[in-house]
This record gives C-alpha cells, structure tokens and sequence, in this order.
C-alpha cells in the first residue's frame, strides 16, 4: 500500500496552490549545526517569502546579522528558496552558538519581536477544567517555546470547548506575524489547552477588560475584511509610510497594498507630504476639529491678531490613535494638512499663520483713532519714525495693537525693535538699492545721508536688507545681493 500511499500524496499536493510569496521571508529555526568547510547551517520552513544565495538575513529576536552563502531542499542544492518549502541554510558571518532554536532569519527590516499578542483562542473540548484568567501557560510557535501569561479580555473563564479573545504577555520576545497559528500548554503537569491565531503581533498597550471598542475591534481582525483590517491597523497608529502600514497590518503586501488604494478611492484614507504619511479619514477630522478648538481659544485670548502662528498650532496638535499613541505632526505633514484643510473650507492657512473662517479683526473705534493717530505721526518722519516706546504710547499702551498692525504689515518691525510704516520701508529700500546699484558698495554712513536719518535708523534698514538678503555685509560696506 505504500506506493498507493506515495501516489495519492503526491497528487494532493499537486493539488494544492502554491504557498503565497508576501515579501517577508521567515525560516524559524528548528535546528542548527555546522560542517567543515562550511561554517554555520540552520534550517527550517520557510514561509511567506523566498530567500535566495547572497541576500543579507537578521537573526530575530536579538541575534546576528548575516548572509545567505548557500541553499539546499531535499539534499538538493538551490539558488532561490520558495514559500513552503523545507530549507536548509548556510549562513555567514553567524557562529553557531550566537543562534539558538526558536529564533527565526528574516529579512532585515521586515519583521519586528514582540512580547505581547493578541489572539483569538480555542480550549480544547476536553479540557479538564476552565481555562483562568491570569493562568500561566507555554506558547508554542513555530520552533519556539515561551512562557506567558494569559489575560482573558472578554470572560472570567472559558469552558471546555469554548473560544474567546486573549492576551499574552510573554516573558521574552519572539517573532509572529498575523495569521500565525500557535498552541497553549499548562506548564505543570503537562497538558495540551488548545490553540489559536494572532490576531495582532503588536498590541500598543494591555488592554482593561471587557473593553467593548477593544472586543471590537479584535473581532474585526479575526473577520474583517482586507480594508478593515488595513483602516483599523492605521487607526491604531496614525502617520505610517505605506510600507510600514502594510507591516503592521500583517495582510499578504499585494492584498494590504490593494486595499490602501481602495481605501484612497472610498476617501477613507488621505495622504500627507506628498502621500510619504498615511491618516485615516477619522483622525484627519478629528486633528481638524482640535485645531479648530485651539485656534477659538486663540482667537478669543488674542483678538486683534489675524491667526495663530503656524508653528505655535503644530507644536500643540497631536494625532492620537485608537491605540493610545500620540504623534507630533513632522513639518511637511502639518503643512499638508493644514492645506488640505484650507481647501476642504474648515480653516484658513496662510503663510504665518492658521485661523477660523469666520475670524477677522475688527478694531473698536478707540483703537481705530489710535491706529490713525500712530500712523499720521510715521508719516510726518518716514524715514525716522517714532521708537517703540513711543509707538505704544500713540496706541495707548496696547501691545496686542502693536503686533496686530506688524502681523497685517501694517507696519514692518525692524532689529532692535525700530518700527517703519510698509510703504516708508519699502520707499527707503528702493533708495539703499539704487545707490548700492550706481555705487556698487555703500556704507551706513551713506544710508544715513541718502535718508536724512540717523545712525540707529539706517543700521536697522540695512540689518534688515541684509536678513532679507538684499544686501550682503563685508567689512563697513554692503554689496548687493539682488532684489527679491
């Protein structure tokens, strides 16, 4: 009956599709010895991913790095290792006793360990009693054995034959992926529970029990679709490349890749600097709504001023996932999205500073005649004008005034807190320009005589055009740098 035996194995397995390639090749190592003239073997099965002769491999968790020197399957020496396929591997650059069973080689940044799991979970019918919350237990997982224990999120205990949904918290880090199989035993006496799958190999935090929004979604990850699974991964921690969302999603590249463009076109995801950023729909609005109550509490505090300034907004928003994490946006992405905002009619970006649609300033009539009143006293003195002192003064003491009319540009504040009317400064740097053009090089002294001014006037103007890069200083003199 063998040959029978051997004939219908092999059309079974003629049968079945090939394993999938994901792009994330493991090979968790059941075995490692060495051979003369070779160094280090470890073998293994690997899955989700080929490997081939030359490619670098990482030793997971917190073993070495090294290179793939030769393949073989079935005593039969290969260039490239397939998805399924028995695997043995000559490793260098890796001794033999830097390794040891239950590690897995990876390919560099594809795969991370992690010490705690959420899974779904099955005790075997007969179980001779419930499963605990809080019970010690062994996880085995591909060639691994790790102590843990067990938080039973939904129940107090599971019966006999009955699933729930758990969390391990795992006395040392191993390497699992969504999807993964696993097996619980009771330590002592020794005795098979069940078995199960993860859920998600990277839980950011322990969860409270009987959490509705965490049984949720963990129902999700066991039944969900592709996009679900992908949307609620991002969810979990917003602001991931494309690449990192597809990892922690834990999905086959191609399906989790599809479902990120589907997610795009059902405008459930948007992209940020330039689409290097992920944020789901939820998140963006939700980021939107806290920039809106920040930007009416300033706006309420700070009247007069036209908006929030760009860089005080970004410093104070978070966006906070389902998970707990809160993430600062990076500049190009808080630019993006303050854009995006912009164009979606929930605020109004502009180049300094963000604002509520509906804010403008309007000032009272006291401050309106005050606002005349300073700006008739710069016209008298164009080109040396009130100081700061008695700036204020003219605009009766009100500092907010002040810097609403610098923030509308009104007036344009120069070093050492010199103050000139727009148009005046603008009318004294076409003067500084034409003579450094005729000239080819001036001297303070030169701006002094050219504006009828003093010394502190023209050293602001020119401190200014050099910041501006007008002009450029070289010893006493300026040169022109051009006029932007």
């Amino acid at each position: 009956g063998l040959d029978h035996l051997r004939s219908s194995l092999s059309a079974a397995l003629t049968a079945l599709p090939p394993r999938r390639d994901r792009g994330r090749p493991r090979l968790p190592v059941d075995r490692i010895f060495s051979l003369p003239g070779f160094g280090t073997i470890v073998t293994g099965t690997l899955s989700d991913g080929h490997l081939a002769v030359g490619e670098p491999v990482d030793i997971l968790p917190d073993g070495p790095s090294g290179r793939v020197r030769a393949l073989q399957t079935h005593k039969q020496e290969i260039e490239r290792a397939l998805p399924g396929s028995r695997v043995a591997v000559n490793l260098s650059g890796i001794a033999t006793d830097e390794i040891r069973r239950g590690q897995v080689a990876v390919t560099p940044g594809t795969l991370r360990a992690t010490r705690l799991l959420d899974v779904s979970f099955r005790l075997l019918p007969d179980a001779p009693k419930p499963l605990r919350h809080n019970t010690a237990v062994d996880l085995f997982s591909g060639a691994s054995e790790t102590p843990a224990h067990l938080r039973l999120l939904a129940a107090e205990e599971l019966p006999p034959g009955g699933e729930g949904w758990l969390q391990l918290r795992l006395e040392r880090p191993i390497l699992v992926a969504a999807g993964d199989r696993f097996i619980l035993r009771q330590p002592s006496p020794s005795l098979t529970l069940g078995g199960g799958e993860v859920l998600d190999p990277h839980p950011r935090r322990r969860y409270r029990r009987n959490d509705a929004t965490v049984i949720n979604r963990l129902e999700t990850l066991a039944q969900g679709s592709p996009d679900e699974i992908v949307l609620q991964s991002l969810e979990r921690e917003p602001l991931l490349a494309e690449q990192e969302l597809i990892a922690a999603s834990g999905l086959d590249r191609e399906i989790a890749g599809s479902a990120v463009r589907r997610l795009f076109d059902d405008k459930l995801m948007r992209g940020l600097d330039d689409q290097r950023l992920l944020i789901s729909e939820s998140a963006y609005q939700q980021v939107v709504a806290d920039m809106q109550s920040l930007l009416a509490e300033f706006h309420h505090r700070h009247s007069l001023r036209q908006g929030m300034p760009r860089s005080e907004v970004r410093s104070r928003l978070r966006v906070v996932g389902a998970g707990g994490v809160r993430k600062e946006l990076p500049q190009r992405a808080f630019n993006d999205l303050a854009s995006q905002a912009n164009e979606d009619g929930l605020v109004a970006s502009e180049e300094n500073t963000v604002r509520l649609l509906a804010h403008s300033v309007r000032y009272s009539d006291t401050q309106q005649r005050a606002v005349e009143r300073a700006l008739q006293s710069y016209a008298e003195a164009p080109f040396s004008p009130p100081n700061a002192i008695e700036t204020l003064k003219l605009l009766n003491g009100d500092e907010e005034l002040l810097e609403s009319l610098v923030e509308r540009e009104i007036i344009v504040r120069l070093p050492s807190s010199v103050y000139f009317r727009r148009e005046d400064f603008e009318a004294a740097a076409q003067k500084i320009v034409g003579l450094a053009r005729s000239r080819g090089a001036i001297t303070l002294a030169d701006v002094r005589d050219l504006l009828g001014t003093s010394r502190k006037y023209a050293q602001a103007l020119l401190e200014e055009l050099d910041a501006r890069r007008v002009t450029r200083r070289v010893g006493d003199e300026r040169l022109l740098r051009g006029v932007e």
